[in-house]
């Protein structure tokens, strides 16, 4: 029984021993057999150090939106404005000149034609009042053209409504022109300065007043009481009721002032035109500016039966 105690207590110290004996073995055997755990052991502390993050870094490609921006700063660099050339600048001066000639010409054409728009748009609302002023009054009425010489509209082309007082001849003559008095009910209306206006007589003919002076020819648009346009001669007008200067038979032209039977009649149409624009040689005379006119300029039309303005 002894012996087998001490048989097995050698068992139990060699057994208790042996860990200790195979970790140092394995230890040793670790070291000859796995030698580049050493090495990685090292390789590990070089990664963790500065030099090898900024070699890294170096080394590592960048990344795209890293590259873009280096792109975009490096086309900036190069494309960065500089001031302009002497050659440069003389050359967007030029363009700019050339651009002014281009468009100053249409300018003026286009305000030229904005006049000549508005001219006609007050011509035909004057009429169209007449003819509604005929058919509401059942009376003869005129729409006078004519140029004023009073107040600051001297030498403007003015439009006045006419009315013939009750008891008047359905036409005049030598013994008994047809009289008009201004309708003081429509104000006077003027055109756009430097507008005028000539007239169409019975044989087709232009009538016009003389350039730079009152002195002229009658021009008025006559509707009877019906509303219809009529031809009428021996227009005469009376004083305004007011004793103003403003749309008298003075400025109209009427019988009684200058104008004969021959001038002192109303007309079937009228043209607007603006004597500034005109040719040197539709200006020598009344007859050159006429013929001018009826070739170059548009017309208003009265319709007889209707009042109705054809342009």
């Amino acid at each position: 029984m002894r012996m087998l105690n001490t048989k097995t207590r050698s068992h139990e110290v060699t057994t208790a021993e042996q860990p200790q004996h195979r970790t140092q073995g394995s230890a040793e055997s670790t070291g000859k057999v796995y030698p580049q755990i050493s090495q990685i052991t090292q390789i590990n502390d070089e990664v963790f150090s500065g030099s090898y993050l900024a070699a890294l870094r170096e080394v590592r490609p960048s990344s795209p939106r890293r590259s873009a921006i280096k792109s975009v700063q490096s086309v900036k660099s190069v494309d960065s404005p500089s001031a302009f050339t002497l050659v440069e600048l003389m050359a967007v001066m030029t363009i700019m000149l050339i651009m002014a000639l281009i468009t100053i010409p249409a300018f003026a054409k286009m305000f030229q034609n904005s006049k000549q728009v508005g001219a006609m748009n007050e011509i035909s609302a004057m009429i169209a009042q007449g003819h509604a002023l005929a058919l509401k009054m059942h009376q003869q009425v005129a729409v006078v053209f004519y140029e004023e010489t009073a107040g600051g509209y001297s030498g403007e082309t003015a439009i006045a409504l006419a009315i013939a007082p009750q008891g008047q001849p359905e036409n005049g003559t030598t013994a008994a022109p047809l009289y008009f008095e201004p309708y003081l009910g429509t104000p006077v209306q003027y055109l756009p300065a430097g507008m005028m206006v000539a007239a169409l007589n019975s044989s087709s003919s232009v009538n016009v007043g003389t350039i730079g002076s009152t002195a002229g020819t009658c021009r008025a648009i006559v509707f009877d009481a019906s509303g219809h346009m009529v031809l009428r001669s021996y227009l005469g007008a009376m004083a305004n009721p007011d004793n103003t200067t403003q749309a008298n038979w003075q400025n109209w032209n009427f019988y009684g002032s200058t104008p004969s039977n021959s001038t002192a009649v109303s007309s079937p149409g009228v043209m607007a035109y603006q004597p500034s624009k005109l040719p040197a040689s539709a200006t020598a005379s009344a007859s050159a500016l006429a013929a001018y006119l009826a070739a170059n300029n548009d017309v208003f039309i009265v319709n007889s039966y209707t009042g109705a303005v054809i342009r």
